[in-house]
């Protein structure tokens, strides 16, 4: 009997810059951001700041280690970073979140990404870079191609 090899784990320094908050539908408020790697449990947030011109900037930069597999087919595994946008006045309430599938940005230097935010009343736009550097395991890894939006 053949036995199935054991993935392959390889470990990514992450820089995940929270840029801003696009297309809120408020003119006044503060607003933070929470990110969460779901793998790990690894987590923060960006400081609060107020809304000016329908847009929350923050440039707040979150630096982490992603461990991700490699599959059978050579293609490395999803690896999901949550960032919920929350809107912290005198009681915190959450906005929307969106989701980014790092195993995606892991084939470029620097990947940007315009999220509108699911599970939400607004169609606010979080906008956000991502900067990888692989730390440990074999540099020769497949990427899944995301599909270009309309």
């Amino acid at each position: 009997s053949f036995a199935s090899p054991t993935p392959q784990k390889l470990v990514f320094q992450v820089e995940c810059v929270i840029l801003d908050l696009i297309n809120i539908p408020y003119v006044s408020g503060f607003y933070f951001a929470k990110w969460r790697l779901r793998s790990s449990g690894a987590k923060g947030l960006t400081q609060r700041a107020t809304v000016s011109d329908h847009v929350v900037t923050w440039n707040s930069s979150a630096v982490f280690e992603a461990g991700m597999y490699v599959g059978k087919d050579n293609v490395l595994q999803q690896c999901e970073l949550q960032i919920q946008e929350v809107n912290g006045g005198k009681s915190s309430e959450d906005v929307g979140s969106a989701v980014i599938n790092l195993a995606e940005c892991a084939g470029s230097r620097t990947t940007s990404r315009r999220l509108l935010l699911q599970d939400s009343r607004v169609n606010s736009v979080l906008r956000v870079t991502v900067n990888m550097k692989l730390l440990k395991g074999d540099p020769i890894y497949g990427v899944l191609v995301r599909p270009k939006s309309p």
